[in-house]
């Protein structure tokens, strides 16, 4: 070896040694940096990590355990927000109090996007009352969680072009994932008897699944019902032998009491489910830590709840 030449290589293997040990990658020559990017929600960084790879460096301001709709905006958010490279949020007016810091930052720039921007008009569930409102649960049908896929897909090659091909490859392998997932939906659904394929709940997050999976839907509203309401739903339990009733958790359960109350005075049983999990994601690592297993517990949860015969009073 040339000794001149042995000094530096002995010194570019120190190098490399000491970048491999603090975990950090080395900026080598024409390495392009990561692209900076916050995600308003668990739901959306899980997305946006499975498109980017690693030439997204994420970060989601809702922490993954809180409904984004009872999140309250700290001063640091906006900072966040105004130093991030691109900005993805769900979109439908999801994000709460997020949703001024958010307007601010479109209308000052072209860095924000909304996953649900590419997903067809005709697919959205309609807000009953208000005009143009559509419910933002799109994540609850895998169809609409592809569209946003897409979406994310188009909007990083756009802003990252020297990197399409790998965003292009990441997102048809994502595609194929959502495909099983879909398919694994469809499986298990078919294990419950025809008459029982019926989600009663106090969710509308459930529409979107029901009518992609061919169930249909009844809500039961958070206060009392009238009585021409309430026997409808609770004949149409007892009738079907419909075993459960869905909610989530952190809603009020006036009408559901009424509602189990009602079918309980027709001879039926009905069950309170509140395991599904609706607007966040579990530890990162454990099987509800993404979207692709938050819905397999989601599934396994309703088919559970569907098949079980109720008992008679």
């Amino acid at each position: 070896m040339h000794r001149l030449l042995a000094p530096v290589l002995l010194t570019s293997a120190i190098l490399a040694t000491l970048a491999a040990c603090n975990g950090k990658p080395s900026a080598g020559v024409g390495s392009a940096p990561k692209i900076s990017v916050v995600a308003t929600t668990c739901l959306v960084k899980d997305l946006v990590q499975n498109i980017g790879g690693d030439r997204v460096e994420v970060q989601s301001i809702v922490p993954c355990d809180i409904d984004p709709r009872m999140y309250t905006p700290e001063p640091r958010d906006s900072q966040k927000i105004a130093q991030a490279q691109m900005v993805f949020h769900n979109g439908l007016n999801w994000e709460g109090g997020l949703q001024k810091i958010l307007k601010g930052q479109s209308d000052a720039d072209r860095r924000v996007f909304s996953v649900s921007s590419g997903a067809p008009i005709d697919r959205l569930g309609a807000i009953p009352g208000e005009l143009g409102a559509y419910d933002p649960h799109i994540w609850f049908n895998v169809t609409l969680w592809k569209y946003a896929t897409e979406s994310v897909r188009t909007r990083l090659s756009d802003s990252d072009p020297s990197s399409k091909a790998a965003y292009e490859r990441r997102a048809t392998a994502y595609m194929h994932e959502l495909d099983t997932l879909d398919e694994y939906i469809r499986q298990h659904v078919r294990f419950v008897p025809a008459e029982q394929r019926v989600l009663v709940s106090t969710h509308t997050a459930l529409s979107y699944f029901a009518k992609d999976y061919r169930l249909e839907f009844r809500q039961v509203p958070f206060e009392k019902m009238d009585q021409a309401q309430l026997d409808t739903l609770a004949d149409l339990i007892v009738q079907r032998k419909i075993p459960s009733i869905f909610i989530d958790k952190d809603h009020p359960r006036e009408g559901v009491l009424q509602l189990v109350q009602a079918v309980e005075a027709r001879g039926g049983k009905v069950a309170v489910n509140a395991e599904i999990v609706f607007d966040v994601l579990g530890e990162p690592g454990t099987p509800a830590g993404d979207y692709v297993g938050i819905m397999k517990h989601n599934v396994d949860v309703i088919v559970e709840g569907l098949r079980s015969t109720p008992a008679k009073s």
